[in-house]
């Protein structure tokens, strides 16, 4: 009875460091897939009693046999699943080693073996829950997973040679001190490498968050370039105008009427209306919508725009600024004289759909979801998904391109 307890208890540590710690849920299947899961976790379990497999052996098998119930990445579940249980199982072997060395009795020992590794366990769950902690949001590249389970196994090794001392197969006083020292210096090269991991990843992270602000500076000076160009226009617009009605109406004093109406025809002609039509309704993108479709008269290219907000924007404008921004200036960089634009978005589901698609004069190659390119500049090219990516990224939502047929699209639900 001992025995079955501690393996529940052993598996328990797995399952809580993988659902509370890492995130990573179990899929939502039907009842019969549960019990189906539950009798091979008790099959396992019973066998391995029968054949009087150690405890860690027994939810070792029993851990792995539960990986299909987990959702996620099957890459990120396999690779953490030997680094995790062998954590937990070499604390409890460390916790059971000092038992053995204070004589505790052998129904005592099972709990001073576990109890303390259930502590640092949920002392980590809470420390996770700190916005700022180091593991929050961290996704593994296959060569940290591959270290990790390195490291494990060393450590996993110097266990080995622990239970063994635990069980009286100590030898020479000489192999204990080996042993304790090897798997001290394991652990501090295990925790080391796992630190620089996590440290690593915040200074990346801290990277993106500036890069994110520098893009939205950049989207707030382009926003009021745009307001003041257009207050500029107005205000010319205003001074000429005042100039022109004073010329009418000496001419029309005058009588003047063939010179009035020849004047009038090349206002007319020379005339181009302050554009202030509303286009999104929304104040800040449509500074940016005009800015560009000025843009595109001035190049020769077509520019049709169909955009919709959601009536209370869980997006803010800046962060909208920075994606319609961008797309349109990726876009007229991409087009030559007489190709046309496309962009339209529309509200879907409490979400914002936002669409668009051009000609490319340049040889695009899509990667992984990130653009390739021939053109000399590859630093700067791409810059610009790379910001809408950020955005996207910011709100959880998704982002799609894709190059065919010398037509580039680009489609974002957020």
């Amino acid at each position: 009875m001992a025995k079955l307890i501690f393996i529940i208890l052993l598996l328990g540590q797995f399952i809580w460091a993988y659902v509370k710690l890492l995130d990573i849920k179990f899929k939502k299947m039907k009842v019969t897939y549960w019990i189906v899961v539950g009798l091979i976790e008790l099959a396992t379990i019973l066998i391995g009693i029968i054949y009087n497999f150690g405890p860690t052996k027994i939810s070792l098998l029993a851990g792995l046999f539960l990986l299909p119930a987990f959702n996620g990445e099957k890459r990120t579940n396999i690779g953490l699943y030997y680094p995790i249980f062998g954590l937990c199982i070499s604390l409890n072997t460390v916790w059971g080693l000092l038992s053995y060395y204070l004589a505790l009795e052998m129904h005592y020992r099972i709990f001073a073996c576990v109890s303390p590794t259930w502590g640092l366990i949920i002392l980590a769950y809470f420390l996770k829950k700190k916005k700022d902690f180091l593991w929050n949001d961290l996704n593994f590249t296959n060569v940290e997973l591959i270290i990790i389970n390195i490291f494990t196994a060393f450590i996993a090794i110097s266990m080995g040679a622990v239970a063994n001392i635990q069980s009286g197969n100590n030898g020479a006083y000489i192999i204990t001190i080996y042993v304790v020292f090897t798997t001290i210096l394991c652990s501090v090269i295990y925790l080391l490498t796992i630190y620089s991991i996590f440290l690593n990843r915040k200074i990346q992270n801290e990277e993106k968050k500036l890069l994110y602000q520098k893009v939205t500076l950049e989207a707030q000076k382009e926003q009021v370039d745009a307001i003041l160009e257009s207050e500029k226009k107005y205000h010319k617009y205003r001074h000429d105008l005042a100039a022109h009605l004073n010329a009418i109406h000496h001419m029309a004093e005058k009588s003047r009427i063939d010179e009035l109406k020849e004047y009038c025809e090349t206002l007319l002609d020379n005339a181009k209306p302050i554009n202030n039509t509303a286009i999104s309704g929304n104040v800040a993108v449509d500074g940016i919508l005009r800015s560009y479709k000025d843009k595109c008269e001035e190049n020769g290219i077509g520019l049709q725009m169909q955009v919709q907000l959601l009536g209370k924007n869980k997006v803010q404008d800046y962060d909208l600024c920075i994606i319609f921004s961008n797309i349109l200036s990726n876009a007229i960089e991409a087009c030559k004289k007489g190709d046309s634009i496309r962009l339209v978005s529309y509200p879907y589901n409490n979400s914002l759909c936002i669409m668009a698609n051009n000609p490319t004069n340049h040889e695009i190659m899509i990667n992984n979801g990130e653009i390739k390119t021939t053109k000399n500049d590859k630093t700067y090219h791409g810059h610009g998904l790379s910001n809408i990516k950020a955005v996207v990224n910011k709100y959880n939502g998704i982002l799609n391109i894709k190059a065919q047929n010398g037509m580039f699209n680009i489609e974002i639900l957020i």
